[in-house]
This record gives structure tokens, sequence and C-alpha cells, in this order.
């Protein structure tokens, strides 16, 4: 009887752990499809620098967000117009000229280096479209009405006009911004022309943490320009991390930006965890200007990029609306 009674007791045990682990498995799928359906999908505004490319880390981490597209916004000047078929491969190692592509000032986006940005694209693997934009500036109030005018953040309204044109389900832009209103209000008002959300997960973050939020998550960020006191062309190619007892002094001595917000610096990303691999530069050259600014011009790096060119598409046309800043 006994015996009989533990066999029982036996089965109901194993039909109740049979009952948990298929409902362990139903309530999976469901979250998994909760998951599906409440997805939402970004397209990361793309410099190639430890900003954005450490915001894109933040936001493609979480289980609810998911990158479909990087955008990019090049200077006029980047080799990248002049090398190969621009709706194709970019031809990699590239070699540059006896004759260094000048570097191109913007009050919104990294033009330094430009032309490693489609091999960033190839290494995360995901698709990357780009403008070539002249880089006019007709507004420098913090606040941005849209207008007729040629102005850089047309340039960007146009680019990711193209790119939702092409992945019409993104509905967010993933931004680098950390406290320059500036760049965020004119972002703001492109996006809110397209129905888009903005985020900016290193908004308002401490620079200094910026700088520990890069060394923790075992992003290479080096500097590739340098325009300020206490920063020369012999700080080109070190990196962040290697450089922050340095910044740190810089700051207290006067002021400086440690994560560069005051445009003291520009970098690229040779490693990142989203990368199949490291970007490797092989050989490169450094220039100074007269203003005591120092740059890099790539001489042949890897691995190959692709990119698609939407310079000459045309945005769709719409009643630019009146954006006051949140």
């Amino acid at each position: 009887f006994s015996f009989s009674g533990g066999i029982d007791f036996i089965v109901s045990s194993s039909s109740f752990h049979l009952l948990i682990s298929s409902n362990l498995i139903i309530i999976r799928c469901y979250l998994l499809l909760f998951i599906i359906i409440n997805m939402k999908l970004f397209i990361t505004l793309i410099s190639g620098g430890k900003d954005s490319l450490l915001s894109h880390n933040i936001l493609n981490k979480r289980d609810d967000f998911e990158c479909v597209a990087l955008a990019h916004i090049a200077p006029p000047n980047s080799s990248l117009r002049n090398k190969g078929p621009q709706k194709g491969p970019q031809i990699g190692p590239q070699k540059g000229t006896s004759t260094p592509t000048p570097d191109s000032d913007s009050f919104m986006y990294q033009s330094c280096c430009s032309n490693l940005v489609p091999s960033i694209a190839s290494l995360l693997n995901k698709p990357l479209y780009v403008y070539f934009s002249d880089l006019k500036t007709e507004q420098t109030e913090l606040q941005y009405l849209p207008s007729s005018a040629k102005d850089e953040v047309e340039d960007l309204y146009s680019l990711l006009s193209s790119v939702v044109s092409r992945h019409p389900s993104a509905v967010a832009v993933c931004v680098g911004a950390i406290f320059s209103t500036y760049q965020r209000t004119r972002v703001e008002s492109v996006c809110q022309r397209l129905g888009l959300q903005v985020y900016a997960p290193l908004w308002r973050t401490p620079q200094a943490e910026v700088l520990e939020m890069i060394a923790e998550r075992g992003i290479v960020a080096r500097l590739v320009k340098v325009c300020s006191a206490g920063l020369t062309a012999r700080h080109l190619m070190k990196t962040t991390s290697e450089l922050r007892q340095h910044f740190a002094s810089l700051n207290s001595r006067f002021g400086f930006h440690v994560a560069g917000e005051g445009g003291e610096y520009e970098t690229i990303c040779f490693e990142h965890p989203d990368y199949s691999g490291n970007l490797e530069l092989h050989d490169h050259t450094t220039h100074s200007d007269a203003d005591e600014s120092a740059y890099l011009v790539p001489g042949s790096f890897s691995p190959r990029g692709t990119f698609v060119d939407v310079t000459s598409e045309s945005a769709p046309s719409t009643p630019p609306p009146t954006f006051s800043p949140s």
C-alpha cells in the first residue's frame, strides 16, 4: 500500500512539475511576444565618436529597442565622395592623398575622420545612409525655427526623411547629446516634423561619468582632433582613458570640459562591444592649423564599409511648424 501510494505521489509530482514547466514556457512566449509587439525600432545618428556610439550601445542593449539603420552627415570635402561608387562598396583599405583633406567645422556635426564611418557601420552590421552637407549655418540662436533657408539642420531633415522612407517601421532616433541645448533643440525640431521620438541616453550625465562609462563598457575612443589649450598634436590617437587624469587637470586649471562638450576634442571609436571586430588604422598623417588645432587624416584602414548616398534625394515638402524647445 505504501509502495503504491509512493508511486501515486511520484506520478503526481511529475505531473505538477510538467504543468509548471509548461506554464513557464507559455509565460515566456507571451513575454517575448509582448517585447516584439512593443519593440521600438530606432535610427542612430552616428559620427563615429564616443558620444553617439556610447548612446547607441546603451539603447541597443535594452530588450525593447532595436537599431535598424545608421545615419551620418558628412562634410562636403569628405573623401567618401571621391572614393568608389557612392551607392556600393567603399574602397578599403584606403590611401590618403598627399594633400590633406581640410577639416570642416560645424555647430552640429563632427566632420573629422568622416571616411571611417562606413567601416564602423560594417563592424556594427547595420546599413549606413550618408548625406553630404555644406555645413552652412543660417540660425545660431538656441531656438531653431525651420525655414526654407539652407541650414545644415535641414540637411539632417533630408537625411532622416530618406532613412525613414526605407525603414518606415522606425519610430525613434538615438543621439549622443550630453549638454548641448543647441544641438538637442535642432534634432528635436527635425524629429518632430518627421513624427520621430528622440532618445538621448547621455543627456545631462556628468561629463566625468561619461568617460567612466566608456571605460567600463570597453569602448576605446581615440582623439582625432584637438582644439584647446593643453592639447596638441601629440595627444592625437591617445585614448580618453589614457587622458582622463590630464583632462581633470585641465578642468581644474581653466574649466576644460572633460568629455569635450566645448569642442575641445573629437574622437573615433576603434573598439566597441557592439563591433564584430576592431577598426584598424594602418597609417595616418597629422596636420595643424593656424589656430593651434590639430587633426588626424586617415591613410589606409580596414575593414571595408558600404553606404548609401542620399544627398540627391528630395526630402518631402512639409510646412515647417514653429518649434519651441521643451
